[in-house]
């Protein structure tokens, strides 16, 4: 499949976060430049093979990460020139920052304390049931 329009993100720069890193790159969160969806640039969907340098290593860890096989795959590069795809549920988006620190700020539900007077009348309930 063929994407009829560009990606929003198609010239922007964006942040990318990977479960494994994209080809010579340091692990965690990496500046990417998003120039279109893989098919539209190359007008072939990632799949067929090509030989393309970044096809495969996209498809080693794609594999290896558990990635969705589809064509929501975009085509950009790294500060260092170096061709990449990258899914787009790897890309992170001001939207997602603010979500997780949505999150973050949320108060956890804590576990009641047990006090020793709790702790008395439970063991004083076992020894009543085991009579």
């Amino acid at each position: 499949m063929i994407h009829d329009s560009a990606h929003p993100l198609a010239g922007h720069r964006v942040r990318v976060v990977t479960e494994r890193p994209l080809f010579h790159q340091a692990e965690g969160e990496q500046p990417f430049v998003v120039e279109d969806w893989y098919d539209r640039v190359h007008e072939v969907s990632w799949i067929e093979p090509t030989g393309e340098p970044a096809v495969l290593d996209y498809a080693v860890r794609s594999s290896v990460s558990g990635l969705p096989i589809d064509d929501e795959v975009v085509y950009g590069h790294t500060d260092d020139g170096l061709d990449h795809l990258v899914h787009t549920s790897e890309i992170v988006t001001d939207e997602d920052t603010a979500e997780a620190a949505a999150q973050a700020s949320e108060p956890e539900t804590a576990e009641p304390e047990t006090t020793e007077a709790d702790q008395a009348e439970g063991t004083d309930a076992l020894t009543e049931a085991v009579a």
